[in-house]
């Protein structure tokens, strides 16, 4: 995680940052479930659903995918790298010769050499 990773919280309830060794703490969260977002330059991450307990002081249960685990600390991984730009295709000839505009010029210059074999052949 770089320094700029932002940690949500509630969709922008309480917002903080990650610190460079990757730690990031709320502090006063009322009980109840609330769902954790990371936003990170160049990395997707999963939202988390975290749910505090007003009976038990200091039990958190937190939900990455369907397992449910009681926990001391919260690890969270990208799930994928961000891709901003999209390679570009080599040329390919064939691709060209593929398109509609590739297909009616290669129609019309079949026709050019065609044709006039066509009208010699009419008039015998």
């Amino acid at each position: 995680m770089t320094s700029n990773t932002k940690v949500i919280l509630n969709g922008c309830q309480k917002v903080t940052f990650a610190r460079p060794d990757g730690y990031f703490a709320f502090h006063n969260v009322p009980a109840g479930t609330h769902l954790i977002e990371v936003s990170s330059l160049g990395y997707f991450f999963s939202p988390v659903r975290v749910d505090i307990s007003a009976r038990n002081p200091g039990h958190i249960q937190a939900a990455l995918t369907e397992n449910r685990r009681v926990l001391n600390e919260l690890v969270l991984e990208p799930l994928k790298e961000e891709q901003y730009y999209e390679m570009r295709e080599p040329f390919n000839i064939l691709s060209l010769l593929k398109s509609p505009m590739g297909m009616m010029v290669g129609f019309m210059v079949v026709m050019v050499f065609v044709m006039p074999k066509m009208m010699e052949n009419i008039g015998r």
